[in-house]
């Protein structure tokens, strides 16, 4: 009977480590599947569609390269589901663009001098 590895005896992959046609696939699917929140609840169902369709695209690529391992052919799916993540771009305000906007605005009123330090009064 053979233990298997817990997470902390996890193996690590080295970098390298996968044929260079399936790190770029996986690659690809990870960049489909990064569907940022959305701003407002309004583009929820626009969040939820766009995240639906490229799920569906990477399982359609997936399969694919299931059926024919051959590096020519994983190369070609990688650049596919980039074709088709392309194609659909995110058309909304995300939420971490608010949050960079608010941060970046919080700074600059950070940098700015304070009243008193203008020689203004009030």
């Amino acid at each position: 009977m053979t233990s298997q590895p817990t997470a902390e005896q996890a193996p690590t992959l080295l970098v390298g480590a996968l044929p260079g046609a399936v790190s770029s696939l996986l690659a690809a699917i990870v960049e489909a599947l990064d569907v940022p929140l959305a701003d407002q609840p309004a583009d929820d169902p626009t969040a939820a569609a766009l995240m639906r369709q490229r799920a569906n695209e990477a399982g359609i690529i997936a399969a694919s390269v299931l059926r024919d391992l051959n590096p020519g052919n994983i190369e070609g799916a990688a650049e596919q589901l980039r074709g088709w993540t392309a194609q659909a771009p995110v058309t909304y305000r995300s939420w971490q663009q608010r949050t960079a906007q608010a941060a970046a605005e919080e700074q600059q009123l950070l940098a700015e001098p304070a009243p008193a330090e203008r020689g203004e009064s009030r």
